[in-house]
């Protein structure tokens, strides 16, 4: 009611910030009809984040932002200083020879999304961080590539967990990407998981004020790809598998679909 008419709220100025504008799916024009509605009035403003996908320069929807005067920014991959500064902030706590030796080792991934992207990035430092404390002897850093990454972020993340309640919760994720949604029903949630988020000890899951959702939808759409390649979900041509396949082929080569196809795990 408030962005519906700010004024009556006795706003002044009002600032209306949409996250994620690509999660709006097949309503992202009338999204942004929408929000260039109501933007007309006086005193109004808008910040509109999304995934490229949606966005491409010079398309449609970035045209019509255009006229309306909206400004666009991108976001940066990180550099290899932008990495190790980003990661003598997150290891400053923990052993200094350990740390030294795995900020050292961002060298090796200059060039690639894993030391690029921000989240990729940030999986990396904490899964490079778990090797280096656990093994001295072999190469921390071998055989880690994006899907690596993924895969042992989310083991660290739930550490502690049991098999079957993981299995659930990838399943019940799965679910619910199929359905285009991001919201867990508490109710949904095995209760050994469900304990471990009212303790705040489940960094995978985030609280919302009517239920969870999975930290970021890209893991959602990993546990996704996890449960057509365990076999408890089949790779069809509904939504959520074309939103795994845009997830798989932007990681790796686009033979990455049909491996899952294939039902190889890997």
């Amino acid at each position: 009611k408030i962005f519906l008419d700010p004024a009556a709220y006795n706003f002044n100025q009002t600032l209306l910030i949409l996250d994620g504008l690509d999660e709006a799916r097949d309503k992202v024009g009338a999204v942004v009809a929408w929000s260039l509605r109501w933007l007309k009035e006086g005193k109004r403003s808008i910040i509109i984040t999304s995934r490229p996908s949606v966005l491409p320069a010079g398309g449609a929807v970035d045209l019509e932002l255009q006229k309306a005067s909206f400004e666009r920014l991108e976001l940066v991959d990180l550099a290899l200083t932008d990495a190790q500064s980003l990661a003598r902030v997150r290891f400053a706590e923990e052993d200094e020879a350990v740390s030294q030796r795995a900020i050292a080792a961002l060298t090796r991934f200059v060039g690639e999304p894993l030391l690029q992207r921000p989240l990729l990035c940030s999986m990396l430092m904490q899964v490079m961080l778990h090797r280096f404390e656990s093994s001295r002897e072999t190469d921390p850093c071998e055989g880690l590539e994006i899907c690596t990454v993924y895969r042992e972020a989310l083991q660290l993340m739930l550490r502690g967990v049991s098999r079957s309640a993981q299995d659930q919760l990838r399943d019940i994720a799965a679910d619910k990407h199929a359905e285009n949604t991001r919201l867990l029903d508490f109710v949904d949630l095995p209760v050994e998981i469900a304990e471990l988020m009212k303790s705040s000890k489940l960094p995978l899951l985030e609280r919302l004020h009517n239920g969870f959702q999975v930290f970021h939808l890209s893991f959602q759409e990993f546990f996704f790809a996890q449960a057509v390649c365990s076999g408890s979900r089949q790779a069809t041509d509904g939504a959520g598998d074309a939103n795994v396949r845009k997830f798989l082929e932007g990681m790796k080569p686009r033979e990455a679909w049909s491996t899952l196809e294939a039902g190889q795990s890997e």
